[in-house]
């Protein structure tokens, strides 16, 4: 059994807290951020048509869980549908976008980005594209995908605010060091990780932490990772969603 620290935003990290607990491990949830859902975006969304879009992006595992509840059973096409990564795939599959047997288009290998996925979407036959996001996040791609002569229109179902973890996690983590536990954390972002290095209470323990095993969804997130003194980094393997990871990184604890 492995002990984790999990970083990503409340909103997310209980389907992962839950999913882990399930198969047996511990887990400590340390989110510095909270997703809430975009009213005006999911009305917008529950509007359109699929058939108007000659592809449908969703960039986010949470992009996915807020969209769902606004979509019909038309979207279910995974000729159409888009993810970024395995993790997004995962929540199609999770919330019943797709059916059951569908795979949407995705990049093939890590790193799972907007880049990767550019050459499977930015095609002559592509004309329409509707992005389903957050708010933020890069916008380099989406300005290429116009240059390049196509209607892109993009739906924001989501924003997140930062919050504070609740200050019992670091007694709970410095237990858990302390006995000696298989400790790990999952990192998910760049700000999350730059949230720990600022949350003072949990300055006693970084050094202890940052010598445990981690794990990132991306190559971007494991440099900030290093900047920040993890030493024993891992990243996820082709195809693999963030639970999936997790729980491979277990056995081998």
């Amino acid at each position: 059994m492995a002990a984790f620290v999990l970083t990503q935003p409340l909103g997310r990290v209980e389907s992962i807290r839950d999913a882990l607990l399930a198969a047996g491990h511990d887990c400590l949830a340390m989110p510095f951020s909270a997703l809430y859902a975009h009213a005006d975006g999911l009305s917008v969304l529950a509007r359109l048509a699929p058939a108007d879009h000659d592809r449908i992006v969703f960039v986010s595992p949470a992009a996915v869980a807020f969209a769902a509840a606004a979509l019909g059973t038309a979207w279910q096409d995974g000729d159409r549908v888009c993810a970024v990564g395995a993790g997004t795939t995962e929540a199609l599959h999770e919330h019943a976008v797709l059916r059951p047997g569908t795979q949407p288009i995705m990049p093939p290998r890590p790193p799972y980005d907007a880049d990767s996925l550019m050459p499977l979407i930015d095609t002559d036959s592509v004309h329409s594209l509707l992005v389903v996001k957050g708010e933020g996040g890069r916008r380099d791609w989406l300005d290429a995908l116009r240059a390049h002569g196509k209607r892109v229109t993009e739906v924001i179902v989501y924003g997140s605010h930062p919050v504070l973890p609740d200050a019992g996690v670091v007694d709970a983590l410095a237990t858990r060091l302390g006995d000696g536990a298989d400790v790990a954390t999952l990192l998910s972002s760049r700000a999350a990780i730059s949230a720990m290095v600022g949350w003072q209470p949990l300055s006693p323990l970084w050094s202890q932490l940052t010598a445990r095993p981690a794990l990132a969804v991306h190559p971007n997130v494991a440099d900030r990772a290093r900047e920040a003194g993890f030493r024993d980094l891992r990243l996820l393997q082709s195809g693999q969603s963030l639970l999936a990871g997790a729980v491979a990184l277990a056995a081998q604890m």
